[in-house]
């Protein structure tokens, strides 16, 4: 019996292969915990269960037990869900409330699903057979489809990487130079292929286009230069206090120097960095900010940034370090020259064809004095996270009789590439500490008495002011 009854309810959840979720809920009857949920495979009972589990997002239905988890008594078959062959019945006890479907995100979750498993079991065929199949196919998708299927499947025949990152290990030989139409956005819609083999992240976690976006002048960005003008000048305050001398680093986006290599359109750099930069000369103590802006502008157009990485070249890395070591009146090499070749993937070369992408990067010759860095502490945080990070490097043989701690992120983070300031300043300094941190630990700096702190933001973070 179908009943009249008002009432609501979503499939929103499908854990393959027969685990189905979602709420039903009697909006006449909202603390009604008899409803029962049936997921029904062309017609037939395949796992029910009452929908009373609590979730705190129905609360607003009344006591939130409406939700429910079925877990089926057979797998369910991918192409079932996106054909309309499975429908979830509701029902309280002989009353049918009426059939839910999958919500459209599990049936493109379906589909996609089952075209990845297709492919993948494609891709356990030989060269042959690869190419009988792949002419069937084109006479019954598109051509850009059938283009794209037999660019899936070279990638998984072809699946292996190259070289480690690794001068030694540079061989021109491997790697090969293509052309791509400019303005390609990657397939989770975060970077873009710009001019001349230069990759650019574009969103992300930090919007980043949003930023450059915006106008100066704007009230937003005013008032976060107030902030960001504040926590330099506290900052500096209290590492005075404790006799050491402190320098805050800014370091701009990769758009910021190259905007001609992408379409030269945006406002660079961001408004927020423009108005720190334009107020921080007059209004922070003297030698406290280091604009790695006027830093890497100054620097031979397009070579201070990665080609497929949002990161530093070496070049790039040491002009920041040699800014670091004049503000402290330390002197360095009047010239460095890189020009020993190596092989580098990225963190922007995967997500375009689902294969690394390489660049020839530059690296110098390392110092003599460089054999004497070892790492005496460290601490990891879990896999796959970064903040936390600390790493203690001392270096007997290092040219710089100074004790730094630096407060950073990425742009310092690793010791062994040349493209990190972390590998310069390991070196050169014979006591080095780096904690991966937006924040500034007073408490750190007070246990370990350094000679000099520095803390370092990227141009894309300058939206969240650190705490401390």
């Amino acid at each position: 019996m179908t009943t009249g009854r008002v009432w609501r309810g979503h499939v929103n959840r499908f854990t393959p292969p027969d685990t189905f979720g979602g709420w039903a809920v009697d909006l006449q009857n909202a603390d009604n915990a008899n409803l029962e949920a049936t997921v029904r495979l062309r017609g037939r009972p395949i796992g029910s269960v009452k929908a009373n589990l609590h979730q705190p997002y129905l609360e607003q239905f009344g006591n939130g037990r409406f939700g429910f988890e079925i877990v089926c008594t057979e797998p369910v078959p991918l192409p079932a869900i996106y054909s309309g062959e499975v429908d979830i019945l509701v029902t309280d006890g002989p009353v049918e409330y009426g059939t839910l479907s999958p919500d459209w995100e599990i049936q493109l979750f379906a589909r996609v699903l089952e075209a990845a498993r297709l492919i993948a079991d494609f891709g356990k065929f030989d060269q042959r057979m690869l190419r009988i199949m792949l002419n069937l196919v084109t006479t019954h998708v598109p051509g850009p489809v059938a283009d794209a299927v037999g660019s899936v499947l070279t990638l998984i025949k072809s699946d292996r990487s190259l070289l480690p990152d690794t001068v030694a290990a540079f061989d021109s030989t491997q790697i090969s130079g293509l052309f791509f139409r400019t303005g390609i956005v990657s397939s989770d819609q975060a970077a873009m292929i710009g001019r001349d083999g230069h990759l650019f992240l574009i969103e992300g976690s930090n919007s980043v286009l949003e930023h450059f976006a915006r106008p100066y002048g704007n009230a937003a960005s005013a008032a976060l230069a107030d902030r960001w003008l504040a926590l330099i000048k506290a900052r500096q305050s209290a590492i005075e206090a404790v006799g050491a001398r402190f320098i805050q680093i800014v370091i701009p986006d990769k758009i910021a120097i190259t905007r001609e290599l992408l379409d030269g359109s945006l406002s660079c750099p961001s408004a927020t960095l423009a108005a720190l930069e334009a107020r921080a000369a007059s209004e922070l103590p003297a030698g406290c900010y280091l604009s790695g802006l006027t830093v890497l502008a100054g620097q031979p157009f397009a070579t201070a940034f990665r080609k497929i990485d949002t990161h530093l070249t070496p070049r790039g890395a040491f002009a920041i370090f040699a800014e670091i070591c004049a503000m402290l009146d330390r002197r360095l090499p009047a010239a460095v020259p890189f020009d020993r070749p190596y092989m580098a993937s990225g963190d922007l070369a995967q997500r375009f064809f689902g294969h690394p992408l390489y660049e020839v990067c530059h690296a110098a010759h390392e110092p003599a004095f460089a054999s004497g860095r070892s790492v005496i502490a460290e601490r990891h945080p879990a896999q796959g996270h970064y903040h936390g990070k600390q790493q203690v490097f001392r270096n007997e043989l290092a040219p710089i009789k100074l004790k730094a701690v630096v407060f950073g992120n990425s742009f310092f983070d690793g010791h062994v590439v040349q493209g990190s300031i972390n590998y310069w300043m390991s070196i050169w300094f014979e006591e080095y500490h780096f904690v991966f941190s937006s924040e500034m630990d007073a408490a750190y700096v007070e246990r370990e008495k350094p000679d000099v702190v520095l803390c370092q933001a990227i141009e894309r973070f300058l939206e969240t002011v650190p705490q401390s």
